[in-house]
């Protein structure tokens, strides 16, 4: 699959392609709605598949620079390479893009890289201030190309929405963000050291800094974690580590079962399978491990 930085490179040896628009973050059962529909599209017309998208999210550029993510640019491109995309164009989020009319939009980022087919959904908008829609891009075809709107998905009468994705996480709910993504929700994030509060009451934890990510509610889950390709389950708190003297800023720290190995530097990937229980403050170190010991014990019960 080619990356390509529309609003920076040349578009010369680009095929005719059928794309996807948004910022898809999450990929959850929604915005593979609109995939389907570039799959179907680009077979029947026998067209490039491809996703447009941007570096970050226009949020993070124009209100908020703490903005996290439910997904890295990186983890996008490894989701549409099993998928055997073509093409991932690019924008760079900066204010000369925020500030294009949305026929500048359609002439500059659609037209000239021969993009034949937009697959967008209903409430998808783009262009200064918003101001273009899926509507515009329906009514300003002119025969340039065509156009799918994607209707909604719901799950349980609540719009499948990265807001309610987010919404969700931030309630602990796991589980329901599995159904919602129609696979487990993940970070991923490089081994760094930490205290070693877990090794000295016999939990030793990876530390996981997943800067940039949307992090479930604080407290304990049962999880995967993948380490150069393999796949191992343990029992990850994410918190202040309240107990001890408690962390300035909350951490991802993962006790994998039956794993001893020295992987300081390597780039992991937690997976948040079931919600334990909520973080807590315990009178002793006593009554953590014994604890811990429950928490561990119904992980191996429930998903071993």
């Amino acid at each position: 699959m080619k990356v390509i930085y529309l609003n920076e490179e040349n578009m010369i040896a680009l095929e005719p392609s059928c794309v996807a628009l948004g910022f898809f973050d999450g990929m959850h059962l929604g915005h593979q709605k609109l995939i389907d529909e570039v799959l179907k599209v680009s077979k029947i017309k026998n067209l490039k598949k491809g996703l447009l998208t941007f570096d970050v999210h226009p949020k993070s550029y124009l209100l908020d620079s703490s903005f996290k993510y439910l997904m890295s640019l990186e983890d996008k491109i490894e989701f549409l390479e099993k998928l055997n995309f073509d093409y991932l164009f690019v924008l760079r989020f900066n204010h000369q893009l925020a500030s294009k009319e949305p026929r500048q939009f359609i002439d500059e980022f659609i037209i000239k890289p021969k993009i034949k087919h937009v697959v967008c959904g209903f409430d998808f908008h783009f262009g200064n201030h918003g101001s273009g829609d899926s509507v515009y891009l329906k009514n300003n075809r002119n025969n340039d190309y065509e156009i799918s709107i994607i209707d909604k998905l719901e799950y349980e009468q609540h719009k499948i929405s990265s807001s309610y994705l987010r919404q969700v996480l931030s309630n602990g709910q796991v589980e329901l963000a599995s159904q919602l993504l129609g696979r487990q929700y993940q970070v991923t994030g490089k081994v760094v050291h930490g205290r070693e509060n877990g090794r000295k009451i016999g939990f030793p934890t990876i530390n996981v800094a997943a800067i940039d990510y949307v992090l479930p509610k604080n407290g304990v889950y049962g999880a995967k974690v993948i380490i150069d390709g393999k796949e191992y389950i343990g029992m990850a708190n994410l918190g202040y580590n309240p107990t001890f003297t408690a962390l300035k800023q909350a951490s991802l720290e993962v006790n994998i079962f039956d794993f001893d190995q020295n992987v300081y530097g390597k780039q992991v990937n937690v997976m948040f399978i079931k919600h334990i229980r909520s973080e807590k403050k315990f009178p002793s170190i006593n009554d953590l491990i014994e604890q811990l010991n429950k928490d561990k014990q119904q992980i191996i019960n429930e998903m071993i």
